[in-house]
């Protein structure tokens, strides 16, 4: 399905710059101009680049499966949604999210949940992003700890 809308939209910018094309032929006065090689070319520019992005996209894909072009995140709370999370990064790995701990008051510092080690408390944060080794911090707390949420941001 995703595939399809990518492709969907590769046709809709491709022909809207056919109709541009189009119209400044139009406007400069250029009637001597054919249609069929503008045909051929909306043609071979959607295949050409639907080739492109898919092999683009493998490559990047086989490159993350071997461990490079990784992001770096760490979670921040112990919900339902962490545990998502989790399965959704460790279900997809050609995403490229390499989960290096996570941060919850609720969890035991050294032990592992689902997997990825806990790190300590959420009063760790301020140290972890001092190191600079991090891409992203995904902020996972269950609802009893949203009052939390402005001191962490």
């Amino acid at each position: 399905m995703v595939f399809k809308i990518r492709k969907w939209n590769i046709v809709q910018a491709n022909g809207i710059g056919l109709m541009a094309m189009i119209l400044i032929l139009y406007f400069i006065r250029q009637g001597d101009f054919s249609r069929q090689m503008l045909l051929f070319f909306f043609g071979s520019s959607i295949v050409l680049e639907s080739l492109s992005r898919t092999a683009i996209r493998y490559i990047l894909q086989h490159i993350r499966k071997k461990g490079f072009n990784q992001k770096h995140i760490i979670l921040i709370g112990n919900s339902r949604v962490t545990e998502q999370y989790l399965e959704r990064m460790q279900n997809n790995p050609q995403w490229g999210y390499q989960v290096l701990g996570i941060l919850s008051d609720t969890l035991v510092k050294e032990e592992t949940y689902h997997g990825v080690r806990v790190l300590g408390d959420i009063g760790r944060l301020s140290r972890l992003l001092e190191q600079n080794k991090l891409d992203e911090v995904v902020i996972t707390l269950g609802m009893s700890e949203y009052q939390r949420l402005e001191g962490i941001v």
